[in-house]
Order: C-alpha cells, then structure tokens, then sequence
C-alpha cells in the first residue's frame, strides 16, 4: 500500500516540474531580451528599402509612411530628434509595429504645394539591444513633379566669445518681409549640432529669408524678445551648387527700453530702474527747480537733487525711437529728516591697499565740496604726516579720491576732520579715521597690452574684466599706430579681455536690433592666461584680424 502511495506521489511532483517548465518557457518566449554572452553589438538598424514605403517620391499625398528594419529597434526622444522641414501644422504620429517605424500625418494636415519635404530622424531610431542609432535616416518627398536638389551649409556661433552653438535654428523663409519671423514658420529649416554646424538638403533654387533662432518656447517664431537671434544683412540667393560657408553669429535682440520701477529711498533720491541700460534714454527736467546729479548704476538711473520745494516737479524721459515720452512725478518736499552724511566701509575687516592703485572713499550721498586742509595722512607707526591729494570723482560724485605713491608693507591713517567735505545737501562729514596698510608689489602682477592692427576711422573699446565679470578698466583706443597699455598691479587671477569697435563713439557696446535692421558692434571677448604674483602679462591683440576672425 505505501509503494502506490509513493509511486503517485512522484508523479504528481514529476508533473508539476513540467508544467513549471512550460511556463518559464512560455514567458521566455513573450519577452524580447537580448541573448547573454558573445561581442558587443555596435552595427545600427539598417532599413530594408524593398519592404518600405519607397523614398523619393513626387506628387505624394498624405498617407502613412512604413520604413521596415533587419532588427527590432525602439523610438527614443521622438519630440526632439525628429525634425520636419517644412514644418507641419500638426505634428504626425511616431509608432512600432514590429520591426517597422510607422509614420502618420494628422487627419487635418495640408501639405505646401510644390515644396519638398524631409522627415530627419536624428538618432530617434534605435536597436533594441544596444541602442545603436540608425544612421543618416531620412525620408524624403515631393507635393510637385521634382525633387529638390539644392543645399545651404554654414556655422553658428556666439558673438562674442565665439564659441559654437548647439540646437541654433536656421531658418529660410519664402517671403522676404522683415515680420515673416513673427508670423509664419519658415520654409526651411535646420537645427546645428555641437559644432555649430547646420546643413539644409533639398533646398529649391531661388532667394530667401534667413534668420537664426535660439527657439525657447519651441513654436519656431520670434515671439519673445529674450530669444537670441541672428541675421543677414540681405537675402540669401540659392542657385546651382547650393550655398556653403555661411557664418551666423548669435546676440541677444536689443530690447525696447521700459520703465520698470520708480523708488523714493529718501528724500533728493530719485531711482528709476529700467529693464535695460538707462544711458539710451533722453531724460528731460527743470534745471531750476532740481540741479540735478544724475549718475547711473547698471540698470538704474540714480537722480540726485537738493532743492526742495513745496511743490510737485516732474522728470520726463524718451525712450529712442519713441515720440512720446513717460512721466515720473516727483514731490521734492523735505517730509523726513536726511540721513547724515556717512562713508561706506566695504567690511569691518582691516582695509589692504593696493600699493598701485589710488584709494577710493565711498560716500552715501554726492559730494559737493571738499577742503584737503581738514584731511590728514598719517605713514608708519611714527603718525608722519605726507603731502597727498584729494579730489571729488567727477564720474562719480560719491566717491572721493586719495592720490599718493604708496610704499609696499606700509601703514597708514586718514583722518578726515569735520568740514573735511560736504554733500549736496549741505551736510559735512563726521570726525574720520580710516587705518590700512599695504600690500607688496610683488604680490601682484601688471598686464600689458600691445594693440595694433586698427583703421584710422575707428573707434575702439577696451574693458579688462574679473573672470566674474566685474570690471577692471576700462579705455577707448584710436588710430593707426601700435599703442602699448599698461594695467600694473591686479591682484594674481583670471582675467578677460573685451574689446569691441565703438562704432557711435557712446562708450559701451551696443547689441543688434532686427526691428531696425542693425546689426550689433563688433566683439569679441578673449580669456587671458592666468596672471601671477610678480609677473608681467603681455597680452597682443591684433584688433581688426580678430574682430573678423
């Protein structure tokens, strides 16, 4: 009896087995995986022309387009890699269906009479496996009789710094009115690659729009001025052999200068901050009621006044281009005590004086007087009294000026008596005393300039700036001969040098504006080698080569 009782118990273990094997081979089989072992797979896809919808063809009308593979493959990033050129109104459908990509235009879709159309898959389509991207995948197709055949090739790049620009849209358009890039997608259009590199294919001969976009919000228009654009000075003509070596360079669009914020931070302070550089704006005020200082910070005009009245005064301001003109009402009546007079300490930490450089005393308000016989510099622990010089800064008058030939590893006081100087205001300082010591000279370094290579009619810009951006110095150069500059004693570092051809002689550079069809100042910005302790840097700087390099 228990020999029976074992004899069916193995069956029924020797049963379950098999039907567990049934299954791990049922699922290995409905599951696709890649076989374990063996060399790398590193061949791409290959379409399989025979058994695909044929490429090349004219008089095409909408319908789906299968391109079969010798593998299984996967889409992967459809939205960014797949670019259509001309664009569609409404973007097809991307789908597998065994080992072929299926391509679907929209129901409502209208295709361009005419025009030649390329599906460019970018590394959209992949094996399975591996994921090795099909290479140079493209379908191609005509609504006319014929093909296009024509090219356009070229490079884009920052302004700049030179540097190439990845994702750049280059776009052709038919119509050659300048709100085409407002209005309309482009004809044509190509995206660069890590190099800056684009290429068009199938390009119809004739005459179009081009026009550069950095595309933000991907709706391939100009529709947002913070979108970084470039353009041609005419249209580009595409003729027999295509058109090759086009070099774009990329700048931010000149934007249309606003009023953003007006602030009353005490009395005989007016702010006025804008959303650009408030230099390009005509302000227009009553002499007699205000004596204005007006000095500027960045994107902030600081107007300074020390006549109150009882009345309300106004400040009016022109945009360029602009007929009419904004108004900032002003109450110039004394309602609160003025803060006194004070000097800003950068820190509380003991102040390092450049032994190069003169000192710098920031005050909170402009000054307006200054009487040296009430200033004292102390040299050494001894208290000698020296002879130096004192000066109000004329570009800023909140900054007084300290001249002397300062000795390395050296202390010194300054003492500012009562009276020393006054604001505007009428205000004099209070009793000062500002103890520094400085450096050694052989703990900075100096730069050198060696400029040349410059047309008689120009006018040049310099600016020395902080790898942070900061700047150094700034000058303005001219002529034909071979000038040398000398900027001594920075501390060791990073620096850059800007420099651009000040064509309208304003003393800053000016960007592009597509509006107005003006191309932007040339520019061009150079990182310096590092500069180090006790060590001259000859920098040399062939302007024009560079400029147009």
């Amino acid at each position: 009896m228990s020999g029976i009782l074992n004899l069916n118990f193995d069956m029924y273990l020797l049963r379950f087995f098999i039907f567990g094997l049934f299954l791990w081979a049922l699922q290995a089989c409905a599951n696709i995986v890649p076989p374990a072992g063996g060399e790398r797979d590193e061949n791409p896809p290959l379409l399989i022309a025979e058994t695909s919808t044929p490429n090349l063809q004219t008089r095409f009308v909408p319908q789906p387009i299968e391109l079969a593979f010798n593998e299984w493959i996967i889409l992967d990033d459809v939205f960014n890699q797949v670019l259509i050129s001309p664009p569609l109104a409404k973007r097809p459908a991307f789908s597998i269906k065994k080992k072929s990509v299926i391509v679907t235009f929209d129901e409502g879709e209208v295709l361009l009479p005419n025009a030649t159309y390329t599906i460019n898959f970018g590394d959209a389509v992949k094996d399975l496996t591996e994921k090795n991207p099909a290479e140079n995948l493209k379908f191609v197709f005509s609504t006319g009789d014929q093909i296009d055949s024509l090219f356009v090739t070229g490079t884009i790049r920052e302004i700049a710094t030179r540097k190439p620009l990845k994702d750049a849209l280059f776009m052709l358009y038919a119509e050659a009115k300048d709100s085409v890039v407002y209005q309309e997608r482009p004809f044509y259009f190509a995206k660069s690659n890590k190099e800056g590199a684009f290429r068009i294919d199938n390009i119809r001969e004739g005459a179009f729009k081009a026009f550069v976009l950095l595309d933000d919000n991907l709706n391939y228009l100009f529709d947002n001025n913070s979108e970084r654009i470039a353009f041609p000075d005419s249209l580009l003509v595409v003729s027999e052999g295509g058109k090759t070596g086009l070099l774009l360079e990329v700048f931010a669009n000149e934007p249309k200068l606003r009023l953003l914020e007006t602030r009353l931070p005490q009395p005989g302070l007016v702010q006025l901050l804008f959303n650009d550089i408030p230099q390009k704006a005509t302000l227009e005020y009553a002499d007699s009621a205000f004596s204005p200082i007006v000095a500027f910070d960045g994107d902030t005009l600081n107007f300074w006044y020390a006549r109150f009245t009882d009345s309300l005064r106004h400040l009016y301001f022109l945009p360029p281009g602009e007929n009419e003109r904004d108004t900032v009402v002003v109450d110039p009546v004394l309602t609160k005590p003025l803060p006194p007079l004070q000097m800003l300490r950068p820190s509380s930490r003991p102040i390092i004086q450049n032994p190069g450089k003169d000192l710098v005393l920031r005050f909170n308000h402009p000054i307006d007087t200054l009487d040296q016989t009430n200033w004292k510099l102390l040299r050494d622990t001894l208290g000698e009294a020296v002879t130096f010089s004192a000066v109000i800064d004329t570009l800023e008058r909140r900054n007084v000026i300290i001249r002397f030939p300062w000795q390395e590893n050296m202390s010194y006081v300054l003492e500012g008596l009562p009276q020393g100087c006054k604001d505007i205001f009428g205000q004099p300082n209070d009793t000062l005393s500002i103890p520094f010591f400085t450096g050694a000279f052989k703990d900075f370094g100096n730069i050198i300039l060696k400029i040349s290579d410059m047309l008689p009619e120009k006018n040049y810009r310099f600016e020395l700036l902080e790898k942070s951006g900061s700047l150094i110095e700034a000058f303005s150069v001219s002529g034909t001969e071979t000038q040398e500059i000398q900027i001594r004693a920075l501390p060791s570092g990073q620096y850059n040098l800007n420099f651009y051809e000040d064509t309208n002689r304003n003393g800053r550079w000016d960007t592009g504006n597509y509006g107005l069809a003006k191309q932007p100042e040339r520019i061009l910005l150079r990182e310096l080698d590092q500069l180090r302790k006790n060590w001259d840097l000859e920098v040399t700087v062939a302007v024009e080569s560079e400029l147009q390099n």
